[in-house]
């Protein structure tokens, strides 16, 4: 079984998301194509719903669940701040982890300074999930 997402359901995905936060707290259409170009969430993996991420000062936490188990995964915070509204995800590396294990694991991680200016910060992550943070 293998977890990695095709070409064209990234896109249908993509998509999907836009569509979904489509404008920002001042009715103004978010750039899709800038965003879209910027957003890259890497190898498959989902954020658990059963412990909502959260924002505490400039820390995030969240659960994450992914599949391997044959190699170390690297999970790095991405930004994009459009207007008064910060857009945060996840890119995941696998390095390569071809094993099938769903691993569940818990991640703490730094948001940048610029990221907390923002008056809104929403959490993207694969398959349409969204967070707000703030």
């Amino acid at each position: 079984m293998t977890l990695r997402l095709n070409r064209w359901t990234g896109c249908a995905v993509w998509l999907s998301m836009i569509l979904i936060i489509g404008c920002d707290t001042n009715g103004e259409t978010l750039s899709s194509t800038q965003l879209a170009a910027e957003v890259n969430f890497g190898d498959s993996y989902m954020i658990a719903k059963s412990d909502p991420p959260r924002l505490e000062a400039r820390d995030l936490y969240l659960i994450v669940q992914y599949g391997g188990g044959c190699a170390d995964h690297e999970f790095d915070v991405r930004s994009h701040i459009q207007n008064d509204t910060s857009y945060v995800w996840l890119q995941h590396d696998g390095n390569g982890d071809s094993c099938e294990a769903y691993l569940t694991d818990p991640l703490h991680r730094r948001v940048l300074l610029s990221v907390l200016e923002s008056q809104h910060i929403i959490l993207l992550g694969p398959e349409d999930q969204s967070f707000t943070l703030r």
